[in-house]
């Protein structure tokens, strides 16, 4: 059993250290922030399990000690890591919304900092009690990454931006309930188990340092990091779209107005957007809808410097790979 856990340990490091890599690259590609903050968190997620399997390394010889069931070693670093993990996926989850309030995008990990320095210095019954408080604080971060996406949908209008979220529904519905699962498993290991009479010479012993629902929370994550960035590196190299193709007008429609609110655009760039993303130059946009070159030019211009693009290609390829 310690060699099958010695060997996943070191699988999950690996992994949300490729993920990171990955995520990164596709962010240097495509430019999607969401993915730059996917791959910090891997990162921190990694240096965490990084911890822990240097602890477990370094008492492997060691019989265990009932007292170690709720330790709480290296607290500062728990923290720090725990608010890099949690900050990293929220702000993911903002640039996915295209939350850019400041209030919004920090106070959270500020109320999650001070919760957890509460908690560290207000005495408890046990030291069990404190530990499975100071890791309830993360779910409850992640509980507010789910209800804050539920809101943030109940509050849109667009159908079309609507559209969009349901498809990843079921990737929230999935962390959602790993999210839930992690906070029961916490709970039951850390305040149902009794470490003096369980029989920890069992795989209950790594329980209190491994939560399985959290780990398969990260490799849904893991996936879903792959799954866009393997999406984002793709248009890099394939061409986008043509309007020729079944279905090409339904699918710009569904992601206009999303790409318009996410960049900022005003209603007339969107509408110059479509006749763009459609393949039109500026005299047939200008033909189109009665304006002067000149006039079609400029907001073409003022789109090109909203979106970071810096020709034709360029923005169409940002625009099929906003997702």
């Amino acid at each position: 059993m310690e060699a099958v856990l010695y060997v996943l340990a070191i699988a999950v490091i690996t992994v949300c250290v490729a993920a990171s890599c990955m995520s990164f690259s596709a962010f240097a590609v495509s430019r999607r922030k969401m993915l730059l903050f996917l791959a910090a968190f891997f990162l921190f997620y990694a240096l965490e399990q990084m911890a822990i399997f240097y602890n477990e390394y370094l008492t492997q010889n060691r019989p265990f000690q009932v007292a170690a069931f709720g330790s709480m070693e290296d607290v500062l670093l728990r923290l720090l890591l725990g608010v890099g993990m949690c900050q990293s996926l929220w702000m993911a989850f903002c640039a996915f919304f295209n939350e850019t309030r400041r209030t919004v995008r920090y106070l959270p990990a500020v109320v999650f900092v001070a919760v957890s320095v509460i908690i560290l210095l207000v005495p408890t019954v046990t030291d069990q009690v404190q530990k499975w408080a100071f890791y309830s604080v993360r779910s409850g971060f992640l509980l507010w990454m789910v209800l804050f996406s539920v809101l943030e949908y109940r509050s849109t209008d667009a159908d079309a931006i609507k559209a969009r979220y349901k498809r990843k529904l079921i990737w929230l519905v999935a962390f959602a309930a790993l999210v839930a699962c992690t906070f029961a498993e916490d709970t039951v290991v850390m305040l149902l188990l009794d470490p003096n009479v369980v029989p920890f010479e069992t795989v209950l012993q790594y329980l209190y340092r491994r939560n399985t629902s959290e780990t398969i929370l990260v490799m849904l994550l893991v996936a879903y990091a792959i799954y866009q960035s393997f999406q984002a590196l793709e248009l890099k190299v394939e061409e986008a779209p043509s309007a020729s193709e079944k279905g090409f007008q339904a699918q710009a429609r569904d992601l206009l107005p999303y790409f318009s609110k996410r960049h900022g655009l005003t209603p007339r760039e969107q509408e110059i957007l479509s006749f763009v993303v459609d393949g039109a130059d500026n005299f047939q946009i200008a033909r189109e809808l009665q304006l002067a070159v000149g006039t079609v030019k400029t907001h073409v211009h003022n789109i090109f410097k909203k979106t970071e693009s810096r020709s034709r290609e360029e923005l169409i390829r940002k625009f099929w790979a906003e997702e």
